[in-house]
């Protein structure tokens, strides 16, 4: 593995903000999606995609709908997400005070690849994604 320091002028588009606390995964086999985090004293829901191969940072429009009437999951920070294919599951994390329980967003692209792994793998990554969530409430101070 060769480290190489990345400068500004690598970059172009629309840059998302400095944060910590986010996740990111790679989806497909060009993009890195980043969700969430902390920053400025709050608590972030924004999705930032990096397209490696044209070196382009966008903000993509999301849809759907969570419990709370918003598009994709509430703001969160220290959250654990995975991807498999075109798809990023975010879970767990921290809003406020508050433990945040597992959702998941889809992230679809023109080229979408259709999804082939099988039950049996997902079951496992739920159940080990709601052991750390379960385990980030239980270290939770009261």
């Amino acid at each position: 593995m060769h480290w190489v320091k990345a400068d500004s002028s690598d970059f172009s588009g629309n840059l998302p903000l400095p944060r910590s606390g986010h996740t990111a995964v790679n989806v497909g086999k060009s993009k890195v999606v980043i969700f969430g985090g902390f920053a400025d004293r709050r608590f972030l829901d924004d999705v930032s995609v990096y397209d490696i191969e044209n070196k382009l940072w966008f903000t993509p429009y999301c849809t759907g709908s969570g419990s709370d009437g918003q598009a994709g999951p509430s703001p969160r920070a220290f959250h654990v997400a995975v991807a498999i294919d075109c798809n990023m599951f975010i879970f767990g994390g921290r809003s406020g005070s508050w433990v945040t329980f597992g959702c998941s967003i889809q992230v679809e692209y023109k080229q979408r690849i259709s999804l082939s792994t099988s039950f049996s793998i997902y079951f496992a990554i739920l159940v080990i994604a709601y052991i750390l969530c379960l385990l980030s409430l239980l270290a939770a101070p009261s």
